[in-house]
């Protein structure tokens, strides 16, 4: 079990932001580095901020501040389900001085969850116990969670990074989705299929999954409606399956489609029950969420049965 002990204020909002949009509680920025630090660490959050003692111990929020936060969280699709315990004093909570008991809080909350294997510390404040300096990403408080604040967290949670990248060049899109389709001929063995995928993906939005430099995956989205994408193609190396690849690719486009305030993504297959390489493709959908909407039988031609499945995001 991976774990990030967040810190709030100075990391999911910052002095900057805060001066600029006082009624903010959190900078959409950061909220969205953040969604994609814990997609591709699979990591829990535990809250260790100050802002837990507004939190009861089913983290519900007890305090009109604390709900608002908490709507925020949730608004992101950000699920705190945990916090550290609470050894502040009336003095500590006075002076709003935290930080003096939060490394304490952290230690004791590792002592009763002997299940956690890598931790990330998110905090504005340098925290100076000796047992937790090396696990923590100290947050500039002016300018809140950044890029490499992400890249620091992922290397301390030791996580072997398939890096996503959404890319616009139509020549890197051509050649990347040529050198994984032709590597996938159970299903895309078919040229002609083939070089049409590959001629679509320059004009749809295209994510890629990276490791040690080599494109290892990738994933397109095209609009079919205002409110819509398809998922028209997606491939993953036959060495790399398995590898949780697909699944970090498809929630990264997710995550990305929703900031985008589409509603709904679709995908289209060949029914269930047709051929074994395409039931765990099905499998695969189903498992990402995606539910069955219609089957049209001959869309294709009558040995491959469309299914279109949808899902609400």
């Amino acid at each position: 079990m991976k774990v990030i002990f967040l810190d709030v204020d100075g990391v999911v909002n910052s002095t900057s932001f805060e001066n600029e949009h006082p009624e903010q509680y959190v900078d959409p920025v950061r909220m969205s580095l953040l969604k994609r630090l814990i997609l591709e660490s699979g990591a829990e959050l535990v809250l260790s901020s100050g802002w837990k003692i507004w939190f009861d111990e089913n983290m519900q929020p007890t305090e009109k501040d604390a709900k608002r936060l908490a709507d925020l969280f949730l608004e992101n699709d950000i699920h705190v389900k945990m916090k550290t315990p609470d050894f502040s004093t009336e003095e500590i909570r006075k002076t709003r001085k935290y930080s003096l008991v939060k490394g304490q809080e952290i230690l004791a909350w590792l002592h009763d969850n002997p299940q956690v294997t890598d931790y990330v510390i998110l905090d504005d404040r340098l925290l100076t116990e000796e047992a937790i300096i090396e696990k923590q990403v100290h947050i500039d408080s002016y300018v809140g969670l950044t890029e490499d604040d992400v890249k620091k967290a992922l290397h301390i949670l030791r996580v072997n990074r398939c890096g996503i990248e959404q890319i616009e060049d139509q020549e890197n899109k051509r050649e990347i989705s040529r050198k994984i389709l032709e590597g996938l001929p159970d299903w895309f063995g078919i040229e002609s299929s083939r070089e049409e995928y590959i001629k679509d993906s320059e004009d749809q939005m295209f994510f890629v999954a990276i490791e040690d430099d080599i494109p290892v995956g990738f994933l397109c989205l095209n609009e079919t409606g205002k409110d819509t994408l398809e998922l028209t193609v997606m491939g993953v190396l036959p060495d790399r399956h398995r590898s949780g690849i697909g699944r970090k690719l498809f929630q990264i486009a997710k995550h990305r489609a929703k900031e985008m305030n589409y509603s709904f993504l679709q995908v289209k297959t060949v029914k269930m029950g047709k051929y074994e390489v395409y039931d765990r493709t099905n499998r695969f959908y189903l498992s990402l969420g995606f539910k069955e909407l219609e089957v049209f039988p001959t869309l294709w031609d009558e040995h491959n049965p469309c299914q279109i499945y949808i899902m609400s995001i």
